[in-house]
């Protein structure tokens, strides 16, 4: 069947890869990589596209992650984690799963993707501009080199003849009419467009909380860049070098969902001159300190010279 789906579909300008697999458990891994190794000799170049559960801990790396990567072989690791429930601020769960995972991705060198939270369902509660600029914003901190967003239209998906489950409550809702999300969604897009040839080209060193750690986490270390803030309570610090100069970055998340906080970091080394990209023009400027301030969620990318 598969085979039959590539000859069909394969020279299709649209075609990136193919959807073999959503969730899969474990025992699935086997012939799931006999599905992706017949894609790879039928459609080079095509993705072999599977998507992982969520999870943490060391049983879920040895007996999920690992397995998954030696059997499957996959392009990119990528995995679905939804962190913002009706009665959860925002489930650390989220940091300790994406700490998980990167770590699995750099020891196999492969990037790793996420899907996350846009549409509200079940539990899960409508997301608020900051719930979207965290998740987003925090992924990329950790290095994540795709994200993708579950899901964008509220109503029954008539092309898989999926059923109206009844509360799905997206950037799109249940009439095509565009929602509060949809127009949040579009302006942390735009930000992440005019930022990403930048972040394309950095390589993830190190990741890390100020204020509160979560699990599997850890807090500023003697190699950290940022050794705190002057201001706010709650940041996830990513650490970055330029593959092409070997110029250092970092990228500082406010992790706090209600109250914004101006970013002014204390550096290890005391910089020349501190850069950050704008994320409206992509342009790189001279950071105004101290009186760049940060939204709840949102982020800036700084280069340290």
């Amino acid at each position: 069947m598969l085979s039959e789906i590539i000859e069909k579909y394969n020279k299709h300008p649209a075609i990136y890869g193919y959807h073999l697999k959503d969730e899969p458990d474990g025992g699935q891994f086997a012939e799931l990589g006999k599905s992706a190794e017949l894609v790879r000799k039928l459609a080079p170049g095509k993705w072999p596209y599977i998507n992982l559960t969520p999870g943490m801990g060391d049983g879920y790396v040895k007996d999920h992650l690992q397995p998954f990567v030696d059997q499957c072989k996959p392009p990119v690791l990528s995995y679905d984690n939804y962190p913002i429930g009706e009665n959860v601020e925002f489930s650390y769960g989220y940091w300790a799963n994406m700490w998980d995972v990167r770590a699995v991705a750099l020891r196999n060198k492969i990037p790793f993707h996420t899907i996350l939270l846009t549409a509200a369902h079940f539990n899960y509660r409508i997301p608020t501009a900051a719930d979207l600029r965290l998740q987003i914003y925090g992924a990329l901190a950790y290095g994540a080199r795709g994200l993708a967003y579950y899901k964008f239209c509220s109503e029954p998906l008539s092309v898989l003849d999926a059923p109206d489950l009844g509360n799905f409550r997206g950037p799109l809702d249940e009439f095509g009419e565009k929602t509060r999300v949809w127009e949040d969604l579009r302006n942390v897009n735009r930000q992440v467009l005019n930022i990403a040839p930048t972040l394309l080209r950095l390589r993830s060193d190190d990741v890390y909380h100020i204020g509160e750690v979560p699990e599997r986490n850890h807090g500023v270390t003697d190699a950290s860049l940022v050794t705190g803030l002057e201001a706010g309570t709650a940041f996830i610090i990513g650490d970055f070098t330029h593959d092409d100069d070997g110029s250092r970055w970092v990228m500082i998340v406010n992790k706090n969902l209600k109250e914004s906080a101006f970013c002014r970091p204390k550096f290890r080394t005391t910089p020349t001159s501190v850069r950050y990209v704008s994320p409206v023009t992509g342009e790189l400027k001279t950071f105004p300190s101290p009186w760049y301030s940060l939204a709840p969620g949102q982020a800036v990318l700084l280069r340290l010279n």
